[in-house]
């Protein structure tokens, strides 16, 4: 599968830029079997910034600026927001969608 993860509000805090660390966690958990990807509205430039600012280089194929054009091809996207950008799209912060992926051992 390959599953996108977007940067501001998701993989950082909208605040003040600090790690999430349980969504980190989860990109880390798929990458051993799937494919990773990190976009940003803010470009292909930014997300690359923070995908080595957060030691995510080994676990991530490639960044992408977020777009439309790649929602064929994105099977999930975790993102901050309500967006349609995968087959199948994941707010992160609907915590009932997030709990029963851990419970049922979806993502560590």
């Amino acid at each position: 599968m390959i599953i996108a993860f977007d940067v501001d509000g998701t993989l950082i805090s909208n605040i003040d830029d600090s790690p999430k660390i349980e969504i980190i966690n989860f990109l880390k958990s798929f990458s051993k079997s799937d494919t990773i990807l990190v976009w940003s509205g803010g470009g292909c430039d930014y997300a690359k910034m923070w995908v080595e600012r957060l030691d995510l280089s080994e676990y991530v194929l490639q960044t992408f600026t977020k777009c439309l054009e790649l929602r064929d091809w994105v099977d999930i996207c975790f993102d901050d927001e309500d967006v349609h950008l995968a087959k199948f799209n994941i707010n992160i912060n609907n915590k009932e969608i997030m709990t029963y992926l851990q419970n049922h051992h979806i993502v560590v």
